[in-house]
């Protein structure tokens, strides 16, 4: 063999050398875009994602409420709701029966207490007393014609933890300090014509201290609803042995705050009202709360007639 071929021959090699690894390195880049360009584009999907999750469930945007708020109620210690037997009447007498809902511990977020007070319906509204939006919007919701707001006045749980917020009655207070506090909390909530209990699991089991805070509430012309947060309490019982008017909740919307428990609960109201006449409901300014109250009240107003609670105390 010539060295012209010889070195003919090494060139040809090095040439399907350079070829090969080439391709390789082709390969390897277009593996290396491919999973980028995924990675990419999950990451991509996870952001739209959170995104919707954030509209969904995050109260609207707008003012800032504060970031402490007390807890809505003690779950643990909810009665169950009662047990009633339907009365039954000649056709030509049946009308629709009553229903009140009331929504509880209102004044900490400005836009969706606003919201839920926009919602057509003759609802009823418990603000906190100290809560940093309750004289602008118990204002609010008088220049709309809702008259029935109330006092949600903080009462000592059993939980010794748990904080009920500013303006708390407890049962070891002496009856001027206990009338002091009480007399603050009435007075901080403009046009309240009632008052409920927020949380009290061991307050509103006292008699002596139930008693000294519904003669206040009586010598105002106000009614009080028992909120029964404890199958305990005593208030209803001293109220109408006092002459206070006044009722108790039947069902707690939202002590599951989701769409399908809140349904339900909407539905067991409706049940308890056609059995014995009437019911009181108690929410909480949820955003699904309200979500399902403005889609379900077309449905509820066919079925009951929503009245303000001011017609139910007796």
């Amino acid at each position: 063999m010539t060295k012209s071929s010889k070195k003919g021959g090494s060139k040809n090699s090095k040439t399907k050398k350079r070829k090969t690894n080439t391709s390789k390195i082709n390969k390897k880049l277009q593996q290396k875009l491919k999973s980028s360009s995924l990675f990419i584009l999950l990451s991509i999907l996870g952001v739209i994602g959170a995104i919707i999750l954030l509209i969904l469930w995050l109260p609207p945007p707008g003012g800032k409420s504060p970031s402490i708020r007390p807890p809505f109620e003690e779950k643990h210690l909810l009665p169950p709701p009662p047990k009633v037997t339907p009365k039954p009447h000649p056709p030509s007498v049946i009308k629709k029966p009553k229903v009140a809902i009331i929504i509880d511990d209102l004044g900490y977020n400005r836009d969706i207490d606003d919201a839920f007070l926009h919602l057509h319906a003759p609802l009823c509204f418990a603000f906190l007393p100290k809560a940093p939006y309750t004289k602008f919007l118990a204002n609010e919701a008088h220049k709309l014609g809702r008259h029935d707001i109330l006092v949600h006045i903080p009462m000592q749980p059993l939980n010794p933890i748990i904080n009920t917020g500013p303006g708390e009655l407890r049962t070891n207070m002496d009856i001027d300090t206990l009338l002091a506090v009480l007399k603050d909390d009435l007075n901080s909530v403009p046009w309240a014509i009632g008052a409920n209990n927020h949380m009290g699991s061991k307050f509103t089991t006292d008699r002596k201290v139930m008693t000294w805070v519904l003669e206040e509430i009586k010598r105002r012309n106000m009614f009080f609803v028992d909120s029964r947060t404890t199958a305990l309490s005593v208030a209803y019982k001293v109220a109408k042995e006092l002459g206070v008017p006044t009722a108790k909740r039947d069902v707690f919307l939202d002590r599951n705050p989701n769409p399908m428990a809140i349904r339900k609960q909407l539905k067991r109201l409706v049940k308890i009202a056609k059995e014995k006449g009437y019911a009181i409901a108690i929410g909480h300014p949820f955003l699904i709360t309200w979500k399902v109250l403005y889609r379900e009240l077309p449905w509820l107003e066919k079925q009951v007639k929503i009245v303000p609670i001011h017609e139910l105390v007796s």
